[in-house]
């Protein structure tokens, strides 16, 4: 199911904000693979996504990151 911007920026800065001290970059990553899909077809640039969801902007590495793997993994559990 493809999401739009306005729903991936209130995931991200859910999953972000949400992650266990240590674990942002983990979170960043998952939000890659789950969201990759609606990512790709948005085809706006990932830092431009982590400034309007409040995220560091060197996130979009982790996010893309997580879309290039979703294509060999699954999410299995959420924090």
């Amino acid at each position: 199911m493809v999401i739009n911007k306005t729903q991936l920026i209130n995931k991200l800065r859910g999953l972000y904000h949400k992650a266990p001290q240590g674990e942002s970059t983990v979170s960043l990553i998952i939000f890659g693979i789950k969201y990759a899909e609606s990512l790709k077809e948005l085809k706006v640039p990932m830092g431009i996504l982590c400034a309007d969801a409040g995220v560091r902007s060197n996130a979009a590495m982790e996010i893309n990151q997580g879309i290039t793997l979703s294509k060999y993994v699954e999410i299995k559990d959420e924090h």
